[in-house]
């Protein structure tokens, strides 16, 4: 997933994309999030201060996200075990929406 700390709906899915980790890390489920335009030690504070588990890495040129094409935040990709892209997800995903996808490509 691509977002930020200064963005609002990636904030605001924060707990929900958590939840959905813990939900289905054991099944397998890795999520890495990308923070663009922040540097490490942002990244650190607000997972820490959020909460967050799952992987976390900055990406304060935004090179990576650059690579991936990412024209607004947050942006989720939906990649298979066997490393497919499944889905691609512009925009906030409400907590069913989420689930859903994940079982897609967990399966």
């Amino acid at each position: 997933t691509f977002g930020a700390s200064w963005c609002a709906d990636c904030r605001g899915e924060a707990p929900d994309l958590e939840a959905t980790y813990e939900k289905y890390r054991a099944q397998g489920l890795v999520v890495l999030a990308v923070s663009i335009e922040e540097d490490a030690q942002a990244v650190r504070d607000y997972s820490g201060r959020v909460g967050l588990t799952y992987p976390q890495i900055a990406d304060p040129s935004t090179t990576i996200a650059s690579r991936y094409r990412i024209l607004g935040i947050p942006t989720h990709y939906f990649i298979a075990p066997d490393g497919l892209i499944k889905e691609v997800r512009l925009g906030g995903l409400p907590p069913a929406e989420m689930e859903r996808l994940v079982g897609g490509i967990l399966q």
